[in-house]
């Protein structure tokens, strides 16, 4: 049996940057990735030193983060703020897919037009937004432009 197996993984995609970051412009990428886990498969706790976004693309799971724990399912995106502590735990019987993005701000290539959006992921708090297709669209885009780019390089 292969490693992915016992591990609990179908398949894991991960490049992490946290070394240095990618400049995207008002963002720094840290980690861009994709996991396909076992049902009941879990990421351990661990502190969010950046942001992160996961977009859910089939299965269902929970997210903890500070000790409250979350319900996800396909098109879910769910963000982690700074220095929180978070899990991620697939439901038993049913496997998890999700793709997910870490990034920083360079607060000095954000303009007024971008504060809005630097401060809804300082400030907010809300961890869970269902069913955008706007925000489902754009995560899709992002990734696929991102590895086109990683493939050119």
């Amino acid at each position: 049996m292969g490693d992915h197996l016992i591990l609990g993984k179908r398949y894991e995609y991960n490049n992490d940057f946290f070394d240095q970051p990618l400049d995207l412009g008002f963002v720094k990428l840290c980690q861009v990735g994709e996991l396909f886990c076992e049902s009941g498969f879990q990421v351990d706790a661990h502190n969010q030193t950046v942001y992160e976004i996961s977009y859910i693309v089939t299965g269902k799971g929970t997210f903890i983060t500070n000790g409250k724990e979350c319900q996800v399912s396909p098109n879910d995106i769910y963000i982690n703020r700074l220095n929180q502590t978070h899990a991620i735990r697939a439901d038993c019987g049913v496997p998890l897919r999700y793709c997910y993005l870490a990034f920083t701000f360079c607060d000095e290539k954000v303009d007024a037009s971008l504060r809005p959006l630097q401060e809804f992921y300082s400030k907010g708090t809300e961890e869970i937004t269902r069913d955008n297709k706007t925000c489902s669209c754009f995560l899709r885009i992002s990734f696929v432009n991102y590895r086109r780019r990683i493939a050119i390089i």
